[in-house]
């Protein structure tokens, strides 16, 4: 992390486009109302990204209105939407996030809960791996839907979706094992830049050399 931030402050980057990777395992449906306590990362492998939507970031009517002064560094950039739970209850919710934000006068955050506004966009973008398919999903969604009124219909329909479909499999053909985020690059679920990889190499090696000495 102290590298990529070195990177983002070398060239200048105040805020990254992050896309949200949703979570989920092998287990039914049922699973998501049963609220055990496990390790996440271990139970919740799996990731789907064959219902995604990508929009082009300078094409998106969400960028109009909430990141219209945001200065994207590559052609690449895109907003992402759907997903698994566009699959599953029908939500084609939006999966873009603007992280890593380097906080100035002239920046506007949160206009929307997933953007900040009048940002210089990296060159390269990041994964969140996001856990909403896990066993409290249905303790949250009920939670969520009486504090989140915008959101009501996306939790009343994933309610109704873990109620009315217990034995439901999450986890389809489509789905696919996480091994590492190099995989995300090369699916094109994540994008780097020539630049980012020399720097990358660059400090693979300076790092090897201090290693060895």
């Amino acid at each position: 992390m102290r590298y990529f931030i070195e990177y983002l402050n070398k060239k200048n980057f105040t805020a990254v486009v992050t896309q949200l990777l949703d979570m989920f395992s092998e287990k039914p449906a049922s699973h998501l109302g049963v609220k055990l306590e496990e390790k996440i990362k271990s139970v919740y492998q799996y990731y789907d990204i064959s219902n995604i939507k990508k929009v082009r970031y300078n094409s998106s009517d969400f960028v109009a209105k909430y990141g219209n002064l945001n200065e994207s560094s590559s052609e690449k950039n895109a907003l992402y939407f759907g997903g698994i739970r566009k699959t599953l209850y029908g939500n084609d919710c939006l999966l873009t996030k603007h992280s890593l934000f380097l906080p100035g006068k002239s920046m506007d955050i949160f206009p929307h809960s997933h953007f900040v506004n009048n940002a210089r966009l990296a060159d390269v973008s990041c994964v969140m791996l996001h856990y909403k398919l896990i066993s409290n999903a249905l303790d949250m969604a009920l939670q969520n839907k009486n504090y989140f009124p915008g959101c009501e219909q996306g939790y009343s329909d994933f309610i109704d979706f873990i109620k009315n479909n217990p034995d439901y499999k999450i986890k389809r053909d489509t789905a696919v094992k996480l091994q590492d985020v190099n995989e995300l690059v090369e699916n094109g679920f994540l994008f780097t830049s020539e630049e980012y990889l020399e720097y990358v190499m660059d400090i693979t090696k300076d790092k090897t050399r201090v290693d060895n000495i």
